[in-house]
């Protein structure tokens, strides 16, 4: 009732096994003045008490036959009259019912009608007893309930020729079939959608932060051989991007296997592309790394070159911008990831600087030009990683507001609005 959508609605509570016959029929359908002995004024019964919610018949096993027959009318027509009363009172009401009596027996010794039951067994849920569910564990009941829903898909499909067959019989179990394998089937639908939303909420904030996490720190190592001059250093960056190639092609695997078994649309399907392209961005910044430690390297084998100061600034600010733009995918934070997208032209700024501070040594030794080159390569790629981080930023707000900001002098094709890009 909690979840559902009458949840903002009433839920009422019978016990039909603590009340006699005449009081359960008056807490039930309420009751006109003057109706018994007592009867002193007007009183509304718990299916009016319910009205838009859930009424929950416990013990309805013990119900007697009589009441059953109004109760049986209740359900069917959705109307009823209080005890005493002339008039029909129209209900909605959603009705859960609990008994611990074996109904199919109670219906073969002719204590519980057979109509009856097939109206309120449209879904039934089967509880073993206590003591045959001792030492269960949170966790094990989970794998419990995947399992019984697989197994729930499986029975629709075994039992499908069954319904046919049985279409033929009496009404109110025709309808009784009907309702329990559509609601087996919204309940998978449902199990569908949450397995759907838990993969999503793995890549987002497990497999990208970890991806993000490895590439950041072969980046930073990266830049701290060049500096350091530390050929041993840059050789470990190398070795280890291995990795983070093989966390890529896990990404990507567990995307087509969520295109392949959920098809998922609208902005499910638009998470998972953008997922797709991080994962390929945040590769391509660790390839990145690799070619700074190669030419790293390099430098290292000339020394002498004076290591230009804004170097290291430039490598911080592009590291800063790719944490951030990751933080913005996590958060769905567009402002964060317009933020990002603002500071790459100071990067770009740098890298202009840090080239002319480069052409500046190679002029005054010439010795140097071949260190030099490399330099140029190591700024190159360093200012590569504010773009792929700027990249980032950018599917974050397409992500999230399903607007394309990479191309904004481009014209917006008809039809391509935010309202109706989503």
């Amino acid at each position: 009732h909690a979840n559902g959508p009458r949840a903002q609605k009433p839920f009422q509570v019978v016990n039909c096994a603590a009340l006699p016959h005449d009081l359960l029929e008056s807490e039930l359908f309420g009751h006109e003045k003057g109706a018994f002995t007592g009867a002193v004024g007007r009183k509304i019964g718990k299916f009016e008490a319910a009205q838009g919610g859930t009424l929950f018949l416990d013990e309805i096993g013990d119900m007697d036959l009589s009441l059953q027959s109004k109760l049986l009318r209740a359900i069917q027509e959705r109307e009823f009259e209080r005890v005493g009363g002339t008039e029909p009172v129209r209900v909605n009401v959603r009705f859960i019912c609990a008994t611990n009596t074996d109904l199919q027996q109670a219906i073969r010794e002719k204590r519980f009608r057979e109509d009856l039951y097939y109206r309120v067994s449209t879904f039934p849920i089967m509880l073993p007893p206590l003591k045959e569910r001792r030492g269960d564990k949170r966790r094990e009941a989970s794998e419990d309930a995947i399992e019984a829903l697989e197994a729930r898909f499986e029975e629709v499909v075994a039992l499908a020729v069954d319904i046919l067959k049985r279409l033929r019989r009496n009404v109110p179990e025709r309808e009784s079939l009907l309702k329990y394998y559509t609601n087996i089937d919204n309940y998978l639908s449902w199990f569908t959608e949450q397995r759907l939303l838990e993969h999503l909420r793995e890549l987002g904030h497990k497999r990208i932060d970890c991806m993000n996490t490895q590439a950041e720190d072969a980046v930073i190592r990266a830049t701290q051989s060049v500096s350091a001059r530390d050929a041993k250093l840059a050789q470990a960056v190398i070795a280890g991007d291995e990795a983070l190639d093989r966390s890529d092609v896990d990404l990507e695997e567990e995307c087509l296997k969520i295109l392949a078994l959920y098809h998922p649309v609208a902005n499910d399907l638009r998470r998972v592309a953008v997922v797709m392209k991080i994962g390929a961005e945040l590769e391509r910044v660790a390839d990145l790394a690799v070619s700074i430690a190669e030419r790293s390297a390099g430098i290292a084998e000339h020394g002498g070159f004076p290591m230009p100061e804004r170097l290291s600034e430039m490598a911080r600010e592009s590291l800063s911008m790719l944490h951030d733009s990751i933080d913005a995918f996590v958060e769905q934070n567009t402002e964060l990831a317009r933020r990002v997208c603002l500071r790459d032209e100071a990067v770009d700024q740098l890298n202009r600087q840090l080239i002319d501070d480069v052409v500046l040594v190679m002029k005054q030794r010439p010795d140097l030009v071949e260190p030099g080159l490399h330099l140029f390569s190591v700024i190159r790629h360093v200012e590569r990683v504010a773009d792929h981080a700027t990249n980032i930023a950018e599917d974050v707000v397409y992500l999230v507001e399903g607007a394309i900001i990479r191309h904004p002098r481009l014209p917006r094709r008809a039809g391509n609005s935010r309202a109706g890009g989503a």
